[in-house]
């Protein structure tokens, strides 16, 4: 259905004069309750000595009655919300959702009909990277269209490595990519450990005897097989960088030739972790007035975070190509497809950059880009 300009402007102010009038209700709603607890506490059952947990546990069973309206006006609010921001970036989620779809029916494709007699155990490994990778760009695309922008930029991190990992075993022998298979039971092994040392405080019930033991014959037939370096962070990599005790991040970053790429993962890095630095990126100005975003919110470079998970996620496309090549196993319908993504990436660029600079223009942009 083809909806008219006029029809199309009276809907928009029709959806701002809800968005105004849900926030009236929210405050109204907020005053009418504490001027509730005036009274209460004003009542002569309070002055007679009215505990304060029998009041915290009538204003939470008031709470928990009026929680299907408070839920049905949440959700029309990110309804909303999710109509503003497609107004703004509603071309570039679709050029986003083309990037992303097609890359899943690349690795569909791959996974159901292309087996590789040369590395096997790399080609399965890169393909469990690349469905992951699949997944994370899809939810990117979901956060972005529901306002969280920030939360986005903490997944194009994980994207970012799993990218880097990628690249680095496709272009690494296979015994780096056993290596990194094995070092699954080192992580795992850690996991129960610390879970088992602190069962009793969470109340949960501990891990049998024959779950640890079992975790930790694996653990030790990796330490046996490959050593004891075997266990440092990033251990599997080690062969990869000579003389060092432990393989940071950037250390694989730059094996796999995407170091430029750290400030982006940095940036991801503060969404992820509780340093001064997030909370500094989650103040915004409005009208000259600062605020915080506690929830979804309109504020944030969509479309540098967006565009560069595209970029991660047909890195990873392209590390599945890179092992076919390697295998001289190469068709035209495999190039033409993975080209064709890679056209859509840089098509992505400029209609990213149009809506930026309209989102700019609203004052959505709580930094320089």
């Amino acid at each position: 259905m083809r909806v008219s300009p006029a029809t199309w402007l009276s809907l928009s102010r029709s959806l701002l004069l809800a968005a105004k009038w849900a926030d009236a209700t929210f405050w109204e709603a907020r005053d009418q309750l504490q001027s509730s607890l005036k009274r209460m506490a004003a009542s002569p059952r309070v002055k007679e000595g009215l505990e304060v947990e029998d009041l915290t546990k009538r204003v939470a069973t008031r709470m928990t009655e009026t929680a299907p309206d408070l839920a049905r006006r949440l959700r029309r609010d990110r309804r909303i919300l999710s109509i503003t921001l497609e107004q703004v970036w509603g071309d570039a989620f679709q050029a986003y959702d083309a990037v992303a779809y097609a890359s899943y029916e690349l690795g569909a494709s791959w996974a159901d009909r292309h087996q590789s007699p040369v590395r096997p155990l790399v080609w399965s490994t890169l393909l469990d990277l690349h469905s992951r990778a699949c997944l994370v760009a899809s939810e990117i695309g979901t956060l972005h269209r529901t306002g969280f922008p920030a939360v986005a930029t903490a997944r194009r991190r994980s994207l970012h490595e799993l990218a880097v990992v990628a690249l680095v075993l496709q272009g690494a022998d296979e015994e780096i990519t056993e290596r990194y298979r094995d070092y699954e039971a080192i992580e795992h092994h850690d996991d129960a450990v610390q879970y088992q040392s602190h069962v009793s405080a969470l109340g949960y019930s501990p891990l049998s005897d024959d779950e640890l033991r079992l975790l930790t014959e694996r653990h030790d037939e990796v330490v046996a097989k490959w050593g004891k370096a075997i266990k440092a962070r990033n251990g599997w990599a080690l062969p990869l960088a000579p003389g060092s005790g432990s393989v940071g991040f950037g250390k694989l970053e730059e094996i796999a030739g995407v170091e430029h790429l750290g400030p982006f993962y940095r940036l991801g890095s503060h969404a992820v972790h509780g340093g001064p630095r997030a909370s500094s990126l989650q103040r915004v100005e409005i009208n000259g007035v600062p605020h915080r975003t506690p929830g979804a919110t309109v504020f944030g470079d969509i479309a540098e975070t967006a565009h560069g998970a595209l970029i991660s996620l047909h890195q990873v496309n392209c590390a599945l190509l890179s092992e076919r090549c390697r295998a001289n196993d190469l068709d035209k319908k495999m190039v033409i497809g993975a080209g064709a993504i890679g056209e859509l990436v840089e098509r992505a660029g400029p209609v990213f950059e149009q809506a930026a600079d309209v989102a700019r223009s609203k004052g959505w942009f709580s930094h320089h880009p």
